[in-house]
């Protein structure tokens, strides 16, 4: 496992987030009515352990991977709810 990644425990989203909240918190002063998007999908779908978001970033959680045949409380969606459920804490 790359560096990187192991000083994350491996959780791809506490990486994504490290970067985004990096980059929103150097460019804050000069835009600071702007929000920083990023997008939570395949492998950075779950949520992070140790890393918050910056109050200035938004995540935009993706279903990609839901059964879009059924709704998100279906049985067959039950962990991407969950997933959701937690990106909110």
């Amino acid at each position: 496992m790359p560096k990187w990644l192991a000083e994350h425990n491996g959780i791809v989203s506490d990486i994504l987030l490290d970067f985004v909240n990096d980059v929103a918190s150097r460019l804050e002063k000069e835009f600071p009515h702007i929000e920083f998007l990023t997008l939570a999908y395949l492998n950075a779908r779950k949520p992070p352990e140790t890393i918050k978001a910056r109050r200035n970033v938004g995540i935009m959680y993706c279903t990609i991977e839901a059964d879009a045949s059924k709704p998100l409380e279906s049985k067959v969606n039950k962990v991407i709810l969950e997933d959701l459920a937690k990106w909110k804490n």
